[in-house]
């Protein structure tokens, strides 16, 4: 792939002789679309300086580099090898989940959870693992068997869950068109880029998707004892993460799109079905 191959000449510099955080800043600036121009206007630089930075002639200081990785939007993990590239220390913590520096920010994504009730929640890291859920989504779930290691395969890969999904071809287009967006973000992630890999083959060729049903969002609709649970999906995720696994952490939200998903997921709750193994954070 062409992208995998600007981030082989990233980390070990180009072959014209460009260091490696010139040719990261390159490779980072030409998958915003920005050009050198657009991108020096918008972090305070002359293009020349910008274009020194880029060959290898001039290193940029830290301040430099905060403000081209905040004007390109990288993620806070990218941001640190741009960091290390430029010479210095990374700037932002890996900690962990379970880190007790992070338990303010646990509590509240363990707080998100509880609120969501009785409606299916999860949270998921880079890789799409669900770290931990909420009742609602271990109820629901139960309903298609053994809980899904990771939503992705979850989702998409033959077996109930695909097998319940009514509008199957659109929410699956939906889900990789966001995993192609992860995984260029993400990029070099060879493990992000062997699922890709790896569910393209299991999805095969989808129709093409028109939005002739009128829908505004594409989301889930599941076919469940002989009804149909229509959901609206979200995604929740902290801003300004200045710590990775936070910045990398996202919250899969499920609601009822009518009266029937409503009566569905209380009913469901209801019923207290116990709670599966599923993961937490501890």
């Amino acid at each position: 792939m062409r992208r995998g191959n600007d981030d082989n000449r990233a980390r070990r510099g180009d072959d014209d002789g460009r260091s490696w955080i010139g040719a990261l800043v390159a490779v980072w600036r030409s998958r915003r679309g920005l050009s050198q121009l657009a991108l020096a206007r918008e972090v305070g630089l002359a293009q020349r300086n910008l274009s020194f930075i880029e060959s290898g002639r001039s290193r940029p200081r830290r301040s430099t580099v905060d403000r081209l990785a905040e004007a390109m939007d990288i993620p806070a993990r990218k941001r640190n090898a741009l960091h290390v590239a430029a010479g210095f220390p990374p700037c932002y913590p890996e900690l962990g989940l379970a880190s007790e520096a992070v338990a303010p920010y646990r509590f509240a994504v363990e707080r998100l959870l509880q609120v969501h009730e009785p409606c299916p929640a999860f949270a998921i890291d880079r890789w799409w693992n669900v770290v931990t859920a909420n009742e609602g989504a271990v109820r629901f779930t139960a309903l298609f068997g053994p809980p899904p290691a990771d939503l992705l395969t979850g989702m998409l890969a033959p077996g109930p869950i695909r097998e319940a999904l009514e509008n199957y071809a659109e929410v699956a287009a939906t889900i990789m068109r966001r995993l192609r967006r992860e995984v260029a973000d993400a990029a070099p992630d060879g493990k992000l880029q062997q699922m890709l890999d790896r569910v393209q083959r299991l999805v095969g060729p989808l129709p093409a998707t028109t939005g002739e049903t009128g829908d505004l969002l594409v989301c889930p609709r599941f076919r469940v004892h002989g009804q149909t649970i229509a959901t609206v999906s979200m995604i929740a995720r902290f801003g300004q993460a200045r710590e990775v696994s936070l910045d990398e952490l996202r919250i899969e939200l499920l609601y009822p799109a009518d009266a029937v998903g409503e009566a569905f997921f209380r009913n469901l709750a209801d019923a207290a079905v116990p709670r599966a193994a599923l993961p937490g954070i501890t």
